[in-house]
């Protein structure tokens, strides 16, 4: 639909741009955008200066929490099952900081 574009760098991950259609896509969803602003605000504070990498990995920890809620070790030991690829220090940090905002509650 062309509301943004998005672009691959090699040092900066992937980048989302706006596009001359943005602006339209903005307005037809203005009365969602003025509903939900300060939630959306908090997810770019929250989640903004992420990469794709560490956005893979909170979103998975927090599918699993919904999914299911347990112990952190149980979920460590769940999300490293999912995303291999993730040690098990790197999913126990990102839990820490999910539950030190109140993401996991």
């Amino acid at each position: 639909m062309d509301g943004v574009k998005v672009e691959w760098s090699q040092t900066l991950g992937y980048k989302i741009l706006p596009t001359a259609k943005t602006d339209h896509f903005r307005q037809r969803a203005q009365e969602f955008l003025n509903k939900y602003d300060v939630k959306i605000d908090e997810a770019i504070d929250i989640f903004g200066r992420m990469n794709a990498r560490e956005l893979e990995l909170r979103s998975t920890i927090i599918y699993v929490f919904k999914e299911s809620p347990m112990d952190n070790k149980s979920m460590i030991s769940r999300v490293n099952e999912i995303k291999p690829h993730f040690t098990e220090d790197e999913i126990g940090s990102a839990i820490e900081q999910l539950m030190g905002i109140n993401i996991l509650n």
